[in-house]
């Protein structure tokens, strides 16, 4: 995510969410189908954004929402707390590669680790 970016405004499936709640971005869920609805009730429970409903919504509705969730510092501060934690890891992503690329390597392909 740019870190400059102020919210997101997203359909709420999985990727979508867990890529703001990794880079601490509130979002503005609009859910349509499938578990979108799931996850943008969660995020609004939680105090990482707010929801829109698709059928209801209108330019008013929307700028009113993006500018609530850009003045209220709470939704950034809780998404940031996820935030943190998720990004706290013991080693870089790229630290985490190179280990499991030198393992296959030691291991000649990991055959241990195929299915049949």
């Amino acid at each position: 995510g740019h870190p400059q970016t102020l919210v997101f405004i997203s359909h709420c499936g999985n990727f979508g969410t867990q890529e703001a709640k990794f880079h601490g971005v509130p979002v503005l869920g609009v859910p349509i189908s499938f578990d979108q609805h799931r996850n943008a009730a969660r995020l609004a429970r939680k105090g990482y954004g707010r929801v829109l409903n698709w059928d209801e919504m209108t330019v008013e509705l929307i700028i009113r929402n993006i500018n609530i969730l850009i003045k209220d510092n709470s939704y950034r501060e809780r998404i940031n707390i996820v935030s943190h934690a998720l990004q706290d890891q013991k080693e870089s992503p790229k630290e985490r590669a190179v280990w499991w690329i030198e393992y296959a390597i030691r291991h000649k392909g990991v055959p241990h680790m195929h299915y049949a």
